[in-house]
């Protein structure tokens, strides 16, 4: 309990019980919330452990994108979807990694990174 509770009065009428009650039941929110807290700190640490120092582009992407020059117009359509998807994947990863505040240096590194996939998804028909 944070603070006195006690004229003759108070005690007479009731009160200070009361306002014993609600002071305990205040305290153990309060314990509830902090527990909550540092639950929340600990997942948030533990996504943080999922990022990747260096993230890069996906293999698949680089190989794709560097395989289209050399296919005939009919396959190369379909390297140009497998890199939409990508990209809409890339996308989504980016969204999620902005949501949970990442630290500054790896947002550029992410944004440099989903710039890059923007290139390679335009396929530009070479053929």
């Amino acid at each position: 309990m944070y603070f006195h509770i006690g004229s003759q009065i108070d005690e007479k009428k009731g009160v200070a019980d009361k306002a014993r009650s609600i002071a305990h039941d205040l305290d153990k929110a309060a314990a509830q919330m902090i527990e909550a807290a540092d639950d929340d700190a600990k997942a948030y640490a533990r996504l943080q452990l999922t990022w990747k120092k260096d993230s890069g582009l996906s293999d698949e992407a680089v190989r794709i994108n560097d395989f289209l020059p050399d296919v005939n117009k009919n396959i190369r359509s379909d390297a140009c979807v497998a890199l939409h998807l990508l990209a809409g994947a890339a996308h989504a990863a980016y969204a999620t990694v902005l949501v949970n505040n990442p630290p500054i240096e790896l947002k550029a590194e992410l944004t440099s990174l989903l710039r890059k996939m923007r290139e390679m998804e335009v396929c530009t028909d070479t053929a």
